[in-house]
């Protein structure tokens, strides 16, 4: 027993050394995935690989589609019930159209349209029906085409919709017309001809090819009392198994039709089971109850083959000619078909059976031609037909390498020819099946380890006898010979005994002479006493003596911690130290070697922690430390120099070295020195000049563990080989492709030991480390091509996958079929997964991906599947992703487009109202910033202008000085004499204060050039402010009356002194009151008020009216110097203002200004009070009185005659009747006294009262002026012309405003002449004269012509129209009396306004006008040929003397004149 139990240990410890027949390749081990890693439960009925190379799984609980990395799962469910009918899927396969098929345990069929991810069911499932419809035939007739049988419901046909790309389901039942004979199907087969043929437990039904593609199939029934139970073809004929015998279908002779076969007296007419046809034509019938019969005669004849059961349950045929049948009983029998032998095998042990009920084999063959049967509770079964034996494959509980479950449901293979295999029950799920690399074998030192470190390489070395070193972290050295067979071990060194036990060597050197060295850690190095070849055979006497490190000697050893020995080419030893540098021993043979210590304190060398050290074949020696590489070139080492040059990493050069902390050094073949680190992958010494040393770069930027490179080697065909943290690597050095071996594809593990690698003799390579070490024999490596591609997998919108083909979801198809997804713009934060679906090792695949649009460079992300973007702008971009593998080589790019939309503000129709907007903004901008600019331009030329303007005043003012004293003198002395009449005083007076006016404001002209050129000079005296104010408050008090405001004075105090320039303080108060006066209306207030203001030391004097007030955006410029508020009907010349602002200045004082449209304005003069603030200026003499003061009197002060009285209140003459309006009381009177002996002149104040006046009275004509109070004259004239019963009167603008523009706008309000002042009063006369004589032009025309032409007379069209109504209803009615009455009925108007109208436009009354009519028409009369009487009476006169004299008077002859002629009849 105890024999047994070591013999099978030592199976178990060498089972990676085990080779067998399976075409040069073993099971090397199992890994297991199952619900742990996502699977949805462990037990894997089906696995399938689809056209995709996505990987399927059917289990107990739904199915499972794996990308390598994740599982996505569906299930039927509560929340999502019609996926399919049950969970527990028990077979899966692919349909020619890609739709997975699946069966579940219920034994209904599904197919999974993977493109939009939906599932249908056949039969459709609509609850209980009281039978289980079991589906049990499938049949791919074509592409578009499958035929489907239950044994149950009947024949289900499906033919493929591209459009909605699904399948169109047609069921036949055996109650239909033109159906199959009976719904319980045996068989469904397609012959050679596309004919189908349908085995049912009532007949055969037959369906022809073109009927079957038709849309209707016809179906032939036939022999139906048989039981049709199976099928097979031969070239020319149809075998049919029944349950009497086998029938006959001879396809060469439709006619003879269906026959049975005389040839089947073997079988006698028993139940036929199964019928079979193999690839080389014999014929296999099973009869229920009697075995099994062949037949190679096609037919002919039969012969029993030796079966282990009675009744065949299925037949496998193998590629090497082989039938492999199997029954309920356990077993299989295997028959050859060449020698019509069989055999049969046990597959399940006795002991094993009562654990099971079935064996249930599951065969297949992979495509390495090896035959593989999975057992249900005996494992994996391998067929080695070398030995005609089954291997099996079961589960060791303390293996973790074996299978995990013995219960194999399912067998397969990737694309890749990797074999996968579904288990179930206990440790069920999917076996990854890791096949051993026939390129790779793994040692283990120790065959039965008692320690872990008993099996971890630290160091290895072939010597020129063939013989491996291999020593342990244990302390152990073992010796292998050239056939690998280990010929002794050491556990100490000989000649040091129990002092070296259990040390650890690092390192193994043999040096010229073959003296082995041996590097210790922390034990310092031992040398063979003997060279190797001195030795015996096995080295049974080899001894050894020992080195260390001795603080007291210093020639001693440099440090106990031997990393790394070499021999330059003067056969000195280098020895590399973990702690003190180097240690260098020039006479390595004597006896007491004595050591030379070069370390960081005598020497540049960058640190003391060597790892490795290498002399190059130039003799140049190499140092690696975890600081730095470090070279030291031979004519040092001769000159005994010991001056390294450094390599360092320089971030800013990429040609430096990667990696401060170097492993390992090796120089290949071509004399290139490779660099391996501990992080940064490995660098080749591309080209050094002495100085500059330029390094490439290798797997820097790999997953973790690949960059960390222990040892570098290089095969015969010049690939260079490295041993890393996490395996192997292949460099091919002429492409830089790699190619990455681990536990995934062969090794025995992964993790490799520092410096532990060595060349054997054959070729091949040593790589030791954690468990053992591995010979790589490079040329049995397999050759073959993989496939490369990329799927996507998952969407996923905020960390949420996105379900496909839901409502509102992006995903219409699924994300692996979609090229283009449309998301919303609050769907920009998104990730997607890929895989390249390698299933055996996903993690060396490596992946870049980038977005279109978005990224500039491709992201190169190592391992990780999975592209993340977030809060992306609306616009197109196109995803794009590689695999790439680890050769180098990359797959072609899966694209997929993504469009995010933008919101509603940012889609095109929001850009056309946006481009709208902005033409619109851009236009109003462009136009207010050219007004704005043309505002400006206009304002600086006015102010040059004014500028000029007042200059060119200034110097005429002098000028004007002198004409106005020599006017203004006369006048006086003409006004002093008693001779003048009192008419042509009051003229004489207007004159003579309108020049005195006109002084005043050219010496306030001449103050205001003062004090712009800072020459105004002030006269301080003190004077009282209250009495000063009151005197010219008191000034204005006839003129207030006389407009009827509301004037009032008060004051804080009765006296109140301060000092001022009188003069000046007199226009400032006299302007500010002036202008409230002109500003305020009829029963409005103004007030002046003096008191102290709030701030000390101040006087403030208000004054406060209830004018129109000052919009609030013209506050700021109503002092500024040349401000005219242009707008304002009553703006003055814009210099009083600026000139009292200016002067209160000058009195360091201020004007302040409150105003409210509509309420009114308040303007404060604020002065200072005391005489401090005139320091430096000269004081004048006290002003007693203040009537030397020029000023400028108000424009109303002396009398103004009522011009009420002068409106006329009945007028009895027949003068024609002037409306005049004007605001300037003394033009009104000028006007009036003018135009009075020719006109009656009736005079108004403002535009609102003329027009009173206009509706009441009915003038002739009316002369306005444009700029008045309230209502100006164009708005009156606009209403007037816009009244019916006054737009015929007239209208003479007469106006100071010269522009075109302006005399253009009251044109178009109607007004029939714009005359500017100042103005000819003759001409005045005789326009005003022209325009209502125009009244007999219109009389006279409407008399005695049509009524076309008309528009040549001013009339408006309204008047025209009304004119026209009237000749016309005179036209019609001129035979009868014509009232006023009926006339003004007619017109629909009052007999006032028929009266105004008529007189306004003809100057006729309606009376007369409509008798002008008559005697007209009566005058055509009589040019016709009637006579006097006839016409008379024929227009409505009665009296024919009375129409004689009417006729004269209108016509300047009387009507009999006019000869009698031929009437018209």
């Amino acid at each position: 027993m105890k024999l047994s139990a070591k013999i099978l240990l030592l199976c178990l410890i060498f089972r990676f050394t085990i080779f067998s027949s399976i075409k040069g390749q073993d099971i090397f081990r199992f890994e297991h995935i199952g619900s742990e890693e996502g699977l949805s439960q462990n037990t894997a009925f089906s696995i399938l690989f689809d056209s995709k190379g996505f990987m399927w799984i059917g289990t107990m609980n739904g199915l499972n589609r794996y990308d390598g990395y994740e599982f996505k799962i569906f299930r039927s469910s509560a929340e999502n019930p019609v996926n399919f009918t049950n969970n527990r899927i028990t077979r899966l396969w692919e349909d020619q159209r890609g739709f997975i098929w699946m069966e579940t345990y219920d034994g209904f069929y599904h197919f999974f349209n993977s493109v939009n991810e939906t599932f249908s069911s056949i039969p459709s499932y609509e609850g209980f029906t009281g039978k289980n419809e079991v589906m049990k035939i499938f049949l791919q007739y074509s592409s578009d085409i499958l035929l489907l049988g239950s044994s149950v419901s009947g024949l289900f046909l499906l033919k493929y919709d591209s459009h909605d790309n699904t399948y169109i389901i047609r069921h036949f039942e055996e109650t239909e017309n033109n159906s199959i004979p009976n719904n319980r199907i045996n068989f469904i087969y397609s012959d050679t001809y596309g004919n189908v043929w349908i085995g049912t437990r009532n007949g055969l039904s037959f369906i022809a090819k073109n009927s079957l593609i038709s849309d209707n199939p016809l179906f032939i029934n036939i022999l139906q009392d048989a039981i049709f139970t199976s099928v097979c073809e031969l070239p020319d004929k149809l075998f049919f198994g029944t349950n009497a015998g086998i029938r006959v279908y001879d396809k060469l002779s439709i006619s003879s039709g269906i026959q049975q076969s005389p040839s089947a007296y073997l079988l006698k007419p028993e139940w036929i089971t199964h019928l079979y046809r193999t690839k080389s034509g014999e014929i296999v019938a099973a009869i229920k109850d009697k075995g099994i019969f062949i037949s190679i005669d096609e037919g002919k004849s039969w012969r029993s083959v030796k079966f282990h059961s009675e009744n065949l349950e299925n037949i496998y045929e193998d590629r090497f000619g082989n039938l492999w049948l199997t029954a309920i009983d356990f077993g299989v029998t295997r028959l050859e078909l060449k020698t019509l032998k069989s055999e049969y095998y046990v597959l399940t042990p006795d002991e094993i059976k009562p654990l099971t009920d079935l064996e249930r084999p599951y065969f297949y063959e992979d495509s390495r031609d090896n035959l593989w049967i999975g057992l249900h509770g005996n494992g994996l079964a391998l067929f080695q037909r070398h030995d005609d034996k089954f291997r099996f494959f079961r589960n060791n509980p303390d293996d973790p390498n074996t299978i995990s479950s013995n219960f194999v449901h399912c067998v397969t293979e990737d694309k890749y020819g990797h074999l996968w295999l579904g288990t179930g029950q206990v440790i069920g799920g999917i076996e990854k099946v890791i096949m051993e690399n026939p390129a790779f074998e793994h040692y283990l030192p120790e065959k039965e380890p008692s320690d872990i470190l008993d099996n971890v390489a630290r160091a290895i070395l072939e010597d020129k006898n063939k013989y491996l070193w291999v020593a342990t972290k244990s302390g152990k050295i073992h010796l292998f010979d050239n056939n690998m067979f280990q010929v002794r071990i050491y556990n100490s060194l000989p000649g040091i005994g129990k002092k070296s036990y259990r040390n650890t060597t690092y390192s193994i050197f043999i040096d010229n002479e073959r003296f082995l060295w041996l590097g210790s850690k922390g034990y310092g190095i031992s040398v063979s006493e003997k060279p190797l070849d001195k030795l015996n055979s096995n080295y049974a006497n080899i001894s050894f003596r020992r080195y260390e490190f001795s603080e007291n000697d210093e020639t001693s050893l440099g440090n106990n911690n031997i990393y790394s020995i070499c021999q330059d080419k003067m056969n000195n030893i280098w020895i590399g130290t973990y702690g003190n540098g180097l240690s260098l021993v020039k006479n390595p043979h004597e006896k007491n070697l004595k050591f030379i210590r070069i370390n960081q304190e005598n020497s540049n060398l960058s640190s003391n922690l060597v790892r490795h050290i290498l002399i190059d074949s130039s003799g140049n020696l190499w140092v690696a430390t975890t600081f730095g590489l470090n070279l030291l070139e031979r004519k040092n080492i001769e000159e005994g120099k010991y001056d390294f040059k450094v390599f360092l990493m320089n971030p800013q050069d990429n040609k430096s070295l990667i990696y401060n902390d170097v492993i390992h050094i090796f120089e290949d073949s071509e004399g290139k020195l490779w660099f391996g680190t501990f992080g940064g992958g490995a660098d080749m010494l591309e080209s050094f000049d002495g100085e500059v040393a330029h390094f490439k770069h290798f797997l820097n930027g790999e997953p973790p563990g690949y960059d960390i490179v222990f040892g570098i080697l290089e095969d015969n065909d010049k690939n260079i080989w490295l041993s890393t943290e996490n395996g192997l690597i292949k460099i091919n050095r002429e492409t830089g492709n790699t190619e990455i071996f681990n536990t995934f594809n062969g090794l025995g593990f992964n993790n490799f030991s520092e410096n532990t690698c060595c060349s054997k003799n054959d070729g091949s390579l040593i790589f030791g480390g954690y468990h053992g070490f591995e010979i790589v024999r490079p040329w049995n490596l397999p050759v073959r091509e993989m496939e490369t591609g990329v799927e996507l997998t998952r969407f996923m919108l905020f960390n949420k996958e996105v379900p496909t083909g839901q409502k509102d979801s992006p995903l219409k198809k699924s994300i692996s079929f979609s090229d283009d997804i449309y998301l919303k713009y609050s769907q920009s934060s998104f990730s997607i997964d890929f895989s390249a679906l390698d299933y055996i090792n996903p993690n060396i695949i490596q992946y870049a991906y980038r977005l279109d649009n978005f990224d500039n460079s491709w992201n190169y992300v190592g391992n990780q599947h999975r592209a993340t973007y977030t809060n992306l702008s609306p616009g197109y971009y196109t995803f794009r992703v590689k695999s790439i593998r680890p050769d180098g080589s990359t797959s072609p790019e899966r694209t997929l487009g993504i469009k995010i939309l933008p919101p509603f503000w940012k889609t095109p129709v929001a850009y056309i109202l946006y481009s709208i907007l902005l033409i619109t903004t851009t236009i109003l901008i462009y136009n207010e910033i050219t007004r704005i600019n043309r505002y400006k331009n206009a304002l600086a030329i006015e102010k040059k202008v004014n500028e000029l303007k007042l200059q060119f005043f200034t110097n005429i003012s002098h000028e004007i000085r002198t004409p106005l004293t020599l006017i203004i003198g006369p006048l006086e002395d003409m006004l002093a004499e008693d001779e003048i009449p009192q008419s042509k005083k009051l003229q004489m007076n207007i004159m003579l204060k309108n020049a005195r006016r006109m002084l005043q404001l050219t010496n306030q002209l001449l103050d205001f050039r003062k004090v712009q050129n800072n020459k105004m000079e002030l006269q301080i005296s003190e004077i009282d402010i209250v009495a000063f104010t009151k005197e010219i408050f008191e000034n204005f008090v006839p003129l207030a009356r006389h407009k009827g405001i509301n004037y009032t004075f008060s004051s804080d105090f009765e006296s109140f002194k301060i000092f001022a320039d009188p003069n000046k303080l007199d226009t400032i108060i006299y302007n500010i009151i002036s202008n409230a006066i002109k500003f305020t209306g009829t029963g409005k207030n103004v007030s002046v008020k003096i008191s102290e203001a709030e701030k000390n030391k101040f006087i403030d004097i208000s004054v406060t009216d209830e004018g129109p007030g000052i919009p609030q955006k013209n506050l700021a410029d109503i002092f500024t110097r040349y401000t005219i508020l242009s707008n304002n009907n009553l703006a003055g010349t814009g210099i009083g203002l600026s000139l009292s602002y200016e002067l209160a200045k000058l009195h360091k004082g201020d004007i302040l200004v409150a105003s409210s449209p509509g309420t009114g304005s308040t303007f404060t003069i604020r002065l200072q009070e005391g005489r401090k603030h005139f320091a430096g200026m000269p004081e004048a003499e006290p002003a007693e009185t203040f009537h030397n003061v020029e000023r400028i009197q108000p424009e109303e002060i002396t009398g103004v005659p009522n011009y009420e009285d002068d409106i006329p209140l009945s007028d009895s003459s027949d003068r024609n009747m002037l409306l005049i309006i004007e605001d300037n009381h003394e033009i009104l009177n000028y006007l009036i006294q003018s135009l009075k002996p020719y006109f009656t002149c009736i005079g108004a104040r403002n535009g609102e009262e003329g027009l009173h006046l206009a509706r009441t009275l009915n003038p002739d004509a009316i002369i306005t002026d444009i700029r008045m109070p309230g209502m100006d004259g164009m708005e009156m004239t606009r209403k007037l012309k816009e009244d019916f019963s006054t737009s015929h009167i007239p209208v003479i603008m007469v106006t100071s405003k010269t522009d075109m523009s302006d005399q253009i706008a009251g044109i178009e309000t109607g007004a029939e002449a714009y005359i500017v002042k100042p103005f000819n009063m003759e001409y005045l006369k005789t326009m005003a004269s022209n325009i209502i004589n125009q009244r007999s032009k219109v009389s006279a025309y409407y008399i005695n012509n049509s009524i076309t032409g008309a528009n040549k007379l001013k009339i408006s069209s309204r008047d025209m129209d009304f004119l026209k109504r009237i000749v016309s209803y005179v036209e019609e009615n001129y035979s009868k009396n014509i009232t006023v009455s009926s006339l003004a009925e007619y017109c629909a108007v009052s007999h006032t306004l028929l009266y105004n109208k008529v007189k306004g436009l003809t100057g006729s009354s309606p009376v007369e006008f409509t008798r002008k009519i008559k005697l007209s028409i009566a005058r055509r009369f009589l040019e016709n040929g009637y006579n006097v009487s006839e016409a008379a009476f024929k227009t409505g006169f009665t009296d024919v003397k009375y129409f004689s004299r009417i006729f004269k008077a209108q016509f300047g002859y009387y009507p009999s004149r006019h000869k009698n002629g031929a009437r018209e009849t």
